[in-house]
């Protein structure tokens, strides 16, 4: 047993961070863009904002980038870039966003859209700071550990059984509506994923492996989230990708980047109408049926499109990101016309801990629906579509504008935890994987607390005992 320990120890790689030089270069150009990008941005504010309007959402949009600058600069040491992922998401959708003309700010007035950028601000400060205040007091808080005893080929059985088990989940409607499943065979994709694509990076994917992976599981799985009409949960799959790629090769594939934004811009405004189609279909219907319904509707969309209809899809996938304009559509009706929620939207945390298949009747962590119909988002009797809560937006409709930073400030501490536990710059390839499977999924931070974090604690634990047993040695 202690040949094996020291084994592990020595096979644990050293951080593996940017040459000093080439961090630098790239904090310095970040820097650099961000000015004349914010400059620009002001210099050119629409009639919509107001110059200090503007202001504000310049600054919103320059803090969301300030963790990306302080990530690179320090070499880009942590394996996932957490806290940079989740300030872009805020600068971008709660502050560059304003700038865009044709953002639908649903008949807000000016000092409820003024209001909703100060929250913003001091809500994303807030966040950095719990993030920061957390971490003397987690310092000794010890990192997940995985030891690393199978050689690459134990991994590929295992990655292979994990897609497997993850393909059947999302192929076989019984296997689905199994009670508490999901919080296993769901999240077993990305730790396949992630295990399979480390090995092709480093040249120790087979070549039938390398065929078998990209001509029939990858595009199964691209296949299943396509047709769900979730585009989201389709796109995550190269965000999960490209992560990777920055851990292993440190830098980020920007013609993949881009043409993957360009298809979301493609599909998403043809989505609406194809999931009022799906939902028309019988509840049998195939996922081929499906995803040839999709593409007919997207060709038909795209059929001489015009000016008009082409303005049309930029301002729909605009809106998507426009969360800021959510903040003040419900700033300038909270309380004065709807009360707040005083936490409805938080109670399923501690049910949360609960397995379903333990208790099946525990309440149901989407408020989206409830909360579309309580701020007349969503005409009466709409009862299959749901309005995203982003955590901003739920601290203020629940608790007013104090719990903004209170909140996100311990969201902050919360994230610092996370990372502490799984985001290590020596962590091998397993517990990289895992903690990215685990954390990469909360940068998107546009679905109220309880459903991105309600069952977080049930798929570490599932995921941590899977993944180990499946990677230790058997000894008899």
């Amino acid at each position: 047993m202690g040949a094996v320990a020291r084994t592990v120890d020595t096979e644990r790689p050293a951080p593996a961070g940017l040459d000093p030089l080439r961090a630098r270069t790239y904090a310095r150009l970040l820097a650099v863009a961000s000015v004349v990008l914010v400059a620009a941005l002001v210099a050119a504010h629409p009639d919509t904002l107001t110059l200090p309007q503007a202001l504000l959402a310049a600054a919103v949009g320059a803090c969301g980038l300030l963790p990306a600058y302080f990530y690179l600069r320090a070499g880009g040491v942590e394996p996932v870039p957490l806290l940079p992922l989740i300030g872009l998401f805020h600068g971008v959708t709660f502050g560059f966003v304003a700038f865009f003309p044709s953002l639908d700010w649903m008949r807000t007035q000016p000092e409820a859209v003024s209001r909703a950028l100060w929250l913003s601000l001091c809500g994303v400060l807030a966040l950095y700071a719990g993030y920061a205040a957390a971490g003397p007091l987690l310092r000794r808080v010890r990192p997940l550990r995985i030891p690393a005893e199978a050689g690459p080929a134990r991994l590929r059985a295992a990655a292979w059984a994990f897609f497997a088990a993850h393909l059947l989940y999302q192929y076989v409607p019984r296997v689905a509506a199994i009670p508490s499943l999901q919080h296993l065979l769901g999240p077993l994709g990305w730790l396949a994923m992630g295990l399979l694509f480390i090995q092709f990076l480093r040249g120790q994917l087979p070549l039938l492996h390398r065929l078998l992976f990209f001509l029939v599981a990858l595009p199964a799985e691209l296949f299943i989230r396509f047709v769900s009409g979730a585009l989201y949960e389709f796109l995550l799959v190269f965000v999960f990708f490209a992560l990777t790629y920055w851990r292993i090769r440190r830098r980020l594939p920007w013609m993949v980047a881009v043409a993957v934004v360009g298809l979301f811009m493609v599909l998403n405004p043809v989505k609406y109408g194809y999931r009022q189609a799906v939902k028309d279909m019988p509840e049998d219907a195939s996922p081929m049926v499906k995803g040839a319904t999709f593409l007919a509707m997207t060709g038909a969309y795209y059929s001489g499109l015009g000016q008009e209809d082409t303005e049309l899809a930029a301002t729909s996938s605009l809106n998507r990101f426009g969360c800021v304009a959510l903040l003040a559509y419900v700033v300038e009706r909270t309380p004065a016309v709807i009360p707040y929620w005083g936490g409805a939207t938080y109670s399923y945390f501690l049910p949360g801990l609960v397995p379903r298949a333990l208790w099946p009747e525990k309440p149901s962590a989407a408020f989206g629906n409830d909360f579309g119909h309580r701020y007349l988002l969503l005409g009466p009797g709409i009862y299959d579509t749901s309005i995203n809560l982003p955590w901003l937006v739920e601290f203020f409709v629940n608790f007013g504008p104090v719990a903004v930073p209170l909140g996100m400030a311990l969201v902050g501490l919360a994230l610092r935890l996370i990372a502490r536990k799984v985001d290590n710059p020596q962590a091998n390839d397993c517990e990289y994987v895992l903690g990215l499977t685990l954390c990469f999924q909360l940068f998107w931070a546009e679905s109220n607390l309880a459903i991105m974090w309600g069952g977080l604690l049930q798929t570490s634990l599932a995921l941590y005992v899977v993944l180990s047993l499946a990677v230790r040695r058997v000894r008899w």
